[in-house]
């Protein structure tokens, strides 16, 4: 057997003597990712495996301790993207700076020029009608 494969298999063998604890994550010096004892790798290194809610194991920056921002992305792992970050636009169609209430979507940025942040508008194909009109 080759020396090198031989102490290789020795120094594996000591590392993991009486290691019981199944949930533990260690470093894994030869990469940088974190380990635990059952082989499972933390792949993007922020300390969570996928096993353990990291919904995506090749973005540090998401973890279920992550924080949300407004990027498209769950960055905290509760199945909803961008909560609390984004901001609710309507379509305004009429530019009378009302929007439709039935286009109200979520967006980090307005989406283009014809979107507002306030609906209401009862007619947006008519810039006559909106809130406050005579």
């Amino acid at each position: 057997m080759n020396r090198t494969v031989l102490g290789l298999s020795f120094l594996l063998g000591v590392a993991c003597a009486g290691d019981t604890d199944d949930s533990k994550v260690e470093d894994d010096t030869s990469g940088g990712n974190n380990i635990d004892d059952s082989g499972n790798i933390d792949i993007d290194g922020d300390g969570y495996l996928g096993t353990e809610g990291d919904c995506d194991d090749n973005d540090a920056t998401i973890n279920p301790l992550g924080v949300e921002v407004c990027d498209g992305k769950d960055n905290n792992c509760d199945g909803t993207v961008d909560e609390g970050v984004s901001t609710v636009y309507f379509v305004d169609g009429d530019l009378d700076g009302f929007g439709d209430d039935a286009s109200a979507l979520s967006y980090c940025e307005p989406p283009s020029a014809d979107h507002v942040l306030v609906g209401g508008d009862c007619k947006d194909a008519d810039a006559a009608y909106h809130p406050g009109a005579d």
